[in-house]
């Protein structure tokens, strides 16, 4: 190991006294030309390896959250569609079944939804009512009942709608 240590140290050295000689040989005028043409050399190899791709990188990050920015305001002006909202006949049959609820029919007329019940317990479609509100977000547009046939019961449409 020191022996290759030495073998390149002793071939720096060769190397620098080769260049000072030829330096040497150089008018004065000729060497400050030289020197600055390397300190320009060396500028630019820091200015196109270091600052210029950082450069480029912060224009970038720059224009994708300008885009991100201009599909955010996007979306956030398109009108919600059917699809994205929480009010869908699925969500309403599969939250009746947890309040023991059953449903006559369920219609579904542009973004409202119509469900019929018919002899149902008060108390039930009330908390039916509670229970989905809560965990979706949906709220009657609509209420149409009447007593049912057996004490506490009731019969009607609901419209559900964004």
């Amino acid at each position: 190991m020191m022996r290759g240590l030495s073998s390149s140290m002793r071939t720096v050295a060769t190397a620098r006294m080769l260049v000072s000689r030829w330096l040497l040989t150089r008018s004065t005028r000729e060497r400050w030309l030289i020197v600055f043409a390397c300190v320009a050399l060396g500028v630019w190899i820091i200015w196109a390896g270091v600052f210029a791709p950082v450069s480029a990188w912060r224009d970038a990050a720059e224009r994708d959250a300008g885009a991100w920015e201009r599909r955010l305001q996007w979306v956030e002006t398109q009108p919600r569609t059917q699809e994205q909202s929480q009010l869908r006949p699925g969500v309403l049959t599969s939250s009746i079944g947890s309040c023991g609820l059953t449903l006559l029919r369920v219609n579904q007329e542009g973004a409202a939804i119509l469900v019929t019940l018919q002899d149902q317990s008060f108390a039930c479609v009330l908390d039916w009512l509670v229970s989905i509100d809560e965990r979706h977000g949906i709220a009657v547009e609509q209420l149409r009942l009447q007593a049912g046939a057996r004490p506490g019961s009731v019969s009607g449409t609901l419209r559900f709608s964004e």
